[in-house]
């Protein structure tokens, strides 16, 4: 049975609208026939008993929590506020991207030792500046907006917000060592993000790993048609692989 595709952009049309005025109950019903295909998927047995579209329990609990979530962005912050801040990312993003390849090519044409000595120990540092900024960018998103993560969301966030902290430690201590800490979570990361992007990119590659109410492949964030949450994961995870790979001395170099 193929299953229903995922009509998130419109629920979150319905989402923006009721924070520039629009009375909840219309956002609401806007929501539901939006996301009716999505609640409606054929599941299990299992989920189909608290699937929000098949009881009058999970309806409620359902509705109740997309009252909560649009209370609580109004509240915060602006259609406005969150376009900027989407935009301001996807900028830094893109430049990120850009010192990742130049960084790359760094290595490549002046060669080993001469990418070690360009940091020197600022190497862990601006690794750890980078996990930070990714750390704090996606709190904002979940406890400010209140984009709710979805699975291969939580993957990524315990691949990164470790490295804040290790990292942190590392470059405190000058412990150069630290890349053999952090770097395997840098990697792990990065393959996840790629993964999760080709799932935006792809909705058909998701399966039944995700929520349905809450999919993978759902793109809450979509500036310049391809910076989506997990690009900008996946360049943050990058750029502190490349970092950490090439341009932190150990102990052994």
């Amino acid at each position: 049975m193929q299953l229903a595709p995922y009509p998130v952009p419109q629920a979150l049309g319905c989402f923006k609208s009721w924070r520039v005025g629009v009375e909840f109950q219309e956002a609401v019903t806007c929501y539901i026939s939006c996301l009716g295909p999505v609640v409606q998927r054929p599941r299990t047995l299992a989920f189909q008993a608290g699937n929000a579209g098949s009881n009058p329990v999970g309806t409620a609990k359902f509705l109740e929590s997309v009252r909560r979530s649009l209370s609580q962005a109004r509240r915060t912050m602006s259609a406005q506020s969150v376009e900027f801040y989407n935009t301001l990312l996807a900028i830094l993003t893109i430049v990120m991207l850009v010192a990742a390849v130049g960084l790359l090519g760094y290595r490549l044409v002046a060669g080993k030792e001469a990418a070690l000595n360009l940091f020197g120990s600022g190497g862990v540092w601006l690794a750890w500046i980078v996990a930070a900024v990714a750390t704090a960018g996606s709190l904002v998103y979940s406890e400010v907006i209140h984009f709710v993560p979805c699975r291969l969301c939580w993957f990524q966030r315990i691949a990164m917000y470790p490295m804040a902290v290790i990292l942190l430690v590392g470059a405190i201590r000058r412990e150069v060592v630290v890349r053999y800490y952090a770097l395997p979570l840098a990697l792990g990361g990065a393959l996840i993000s790629i993964w999760h992007y080709l799932t935006q990119t792809f909705p058909s590659l998701e399966g039944g790993s995700c929520d349905p109410i809450n999919p993978c492949s759902a793109k809450y964030v979509d500036v310049f048609g391809f910076v989506s949450i997990p690009f900008m994961a996946g360049t943050g995870f990058i750029v502190i692989s490349i970092l950490l790979a090439f341009y932190v001395r150990t102990t052994h170099e």
